[in-house]
C-alpha cells in the first residue's frame, strides 16, 4: 500500500506578526460598537454589523444573511 503525504500547507507566521494581528481584531471588535455609539451614523453602524457578522460567524450566506438581516434592516428603516 502507497499512502502518500499531503503537501505542506503550513502557513509560518512569525508570532508578533499574529499578537498584532489578533489585537487590532479585538479592537475592531470591541471599539467599533463604543465608537457607533458615541458618534452616531448609519455609515459606521453598518460597517459595525458587517464587521462583526464577518468576524463573527463560521458558514456561508446562509449562516450571515439573518445575522445581517436582524442589524441592517431595522437599523435602515429608523426602527432602532
Amino acid at each position: 500500500m502507497n499512502l502518500h503525504r499531503p503537501p505542506d500547507t503550513s502557513f509560518p507566521v512569525a508570532k508578533n506578526t499574529a499578537l498584532v494581528c489578533w489585537v487590532i481584531l479585538m479592537a475592531l471588535l470591541l471599539g467599533l460598537p463604543a465608537l457607533a455609539r458615541w458618534a452616531p451614523g448609519h455609515a459606521l453602524e453598518i460597517f459595525d454589523s458587517f464587521f462583526r457578522a464577518g468576524s463573527l460567524v463560521f458558514g456561508g450566506g446562509h449562516v450571515v444573511l439573518p445575522l445581517l438581516r436582524s442589524e441592517v434592516v431595522p437599523a435602515r428603516m429608523g426602527q432602532r
